[in-house]
């Protein structure tokens, strides 16, 4: 998954899905909760383009204002 972007697109968006549809939930059952989590954000990238890039800048500007509040706020 981590490679995928060396790969034509609709071969991308083939095993994106077949990630999301078999080793996501294998991962899930085995109890291994981060390797699903990191399967299943590395597919969506190639699954859904546009939601995938809706999410990152909205949190990416989430951390940013985070950040800023922690840099302005003064120590107790």
């Amino acid at each position: 998954m981590r490679t995928l972007q060396h790969l034509p697109s609709d071969r991308q968006e083939s095993i994106a899905r077949e990630t999301l549809d078999i080793y996501a939930p294998l991962a899930h059952r085995l109890g291994m909760g981060k390797v699903r989590g990191e399967l299943e954000d590395l597919a969506f990238r190639y699954v859904d383009p546009f939601g995938y890039e809706q999410v990152k800048t909205a949190v990416d500007a989430a951390r940013d204002e985070d950040e800023q509040f922690l840099n302005s706020s003064s120590p107790c």
